[in-house]
């Protein structure tokens, strides 16, 4: 599974092999790469405040590390 912003990075990726185009690719990419932290901490966020709301016993950010990395570091 991969988050919204590396399927773009995927994408863009792809769509800038042997093409010429009016705007800068690579640097389109490099941008969407530079969000991958704050998107990451997003969702380690949301993580934890869920737990919090429904009052999961696993509430610390250690565990929310986990589960990001099990969603989306597989490459």
């Amino acid at each position: 599974m991969k988050t919204p912003i590396q399927e773009l990075i995927e994408t863009l990726e792809e769509v800038n092999i042997g093409i010429e185009p009016s705007i800068d690719v690579q640097f389109v990419i490099s941008l969407v790469k530079s969000m991958l932290e704050k998107e990451k901490q997003a969702i380690i966020n949301a993580f934890i405040e869920a737990n919090i709301l429904a009052d999961i016993i696993h509430k610390n950010e250690e565990y929310a590390e986990h589960y990001y990395s099990d969603l989306y570091e597989q490459d």
